[in-house]
């Protein structure tokens, strides 16, 4: 096979073997060796730090840098820089989502997020949108217009929850 000439580790070449055959699909994989297989292959690749951080946007969890650090107390091996981008990807470093997407800065400060928008084809990010949509309603958008309804639903919903109602202290 394509990826056996490689000498991955069993688990990762199983991993990039299964997308080769299911089109359509990521190769979830930290190992650097198969990232640069991946690549070479075209093959679509995310790693965990993409998917703590999709977890964190989509309301899975609450802190990615909670997760990470329990991540890394396990045994996942990352550079502080690395981990330092996916906080501030989450939004949890005090920055603003527009200094993240600054493009002044997103090359130089922010690379992980200019990769993340930059799929490899239109075909995965067609396949990303059903997938995040389903999560979303059960099926696909009818149309722009639903998709915004849906959104503005949910970040009115997500900001309304930030600030509960405080009980009244006063005396009767």
């Amino acid at each position: 096979s394509r990826v056996a000439s490689w000498d991955l580790g069993l688990g990762e070449s199983q991993v990039l073997s299964w997308v080769i055959s299911h089109t359509g699909y990521e190769a979830i994989i930290d190992d650097l060796a198969a990232r640069k297989a991946a690549k070479i292959l075209q093959i679509p690749v995310r790693g965990t730090l993409a998917l703590v951080v999709l977890a964190k946007q989509m309301g899975y969890i609450s802190s990615v840098k909670q997760d990470l650090e329990s991540l890394i107390q396990v045994g996942l091996r990352i550079s502080p820089t690395v981990v330092t981008q996916a906080i501030s990807l989450a939004g949890e470093d005090g920055r603003a989502i527009a200094d993240i997407y600054d493009p002044y800065r997103m090359d130089t400060e922010f690379p992980l997020v200019r990769a993340a928008h930059e799929t490899p084809s239109e075909s995965l990010r067609d396949r990303n949108d059903e997938v995040l949509e389903r999560i979303y309603i059960g099926r696909r958008f009818k149309n722009d217009t639903e998709r915004l309804e849906k959104l503005f639903e949910l970040y009115t919903k997500m900001t309304s929850q930030k600030a509960p109602a405080q009980k009244s202290t006063k005396r009767k």
